[in-house]
């Protein structure tokens, strides 16, 4: 079973490309699993995910417990269900983007990871609540996230830039394609 994470902020299209990725491999004939383990774990507390990843120290490392089991749930079931491929969306990344605590990044599995990132226009669509909803966060958050793909680039499948949605989404997820193909 091949694996793959989709990672990005909230609202870059991670899950709208998981779909169209989802949609031709299974006009492919195969079977694909998608699970997004951080609203999947527990869901009595969903919420408490993200806030646990804010607060840091030990409420992270809860946070991150919970989203790692709720992982391992979904390789579990695809597994059981001799899945061809199993995407997540969203994996190791959102939590070490938030906490850049290094103990929870050895915690996960490695899982080869596309990441979408938001071009120079702003998105239209955020909260003002989420932690990006300012030009400075958002540029805060992508600097972090150039950190982490300069750190851990073996797990990188690609970045994928989304300047206009409505163009772009497509555009990313027949690039993934691609390169899952030719990176086996």
């Amino acid at each position: 079973m091949e694996t793959l994470a989709l990672e990005g902020i909230d609202n870059v299209g991670k899950t709208s490309v998981i779909k169209l990725l989802k949609q031709a491999l299974e006009a492919e004939g195969k079977v694909v699993r998608v699970s997004a383990p951080h609203r999947e774990a527990e869901p009595s507390q969903g919420t408490a995910i993200y806030e646990g990843y804010v607060v840091g120290g030990e409420a992270a490392r809860e946070a991150n417990d919970l989203v790692i089991a709720a992982a391992q749930k979904a390789n579990q079931e695809a597994l059981g269900e001799e899945a061809d491929y199993l995407i997540y969306d969203r994996h190791w990344m959102t939590g070490y983007t938030m906490t850049q605590d290094q103990q929870l990044r050895g915690q996960w599995p490695r899982v080869r990871t596309a990441l979408l990132i938001p071009g120079k226009r702003p998105l239209v669509d955020m909260a003002e609540d989420e932690p990006w909803s300012t030009v400075e966060a958002l540029q805060d958050f992508s600097s972090r996230y150039e950190k982490i793909r300069k750190a851990y680039w073996l797990d990188l499948l690609g970045i994928y830039t989304v300047e206009q949605p409505c163009r772009d989404i497509s555009l990313a997820a027949k690039s993934i394609l691609w390169d899952m193909r030719i990176q086996r």
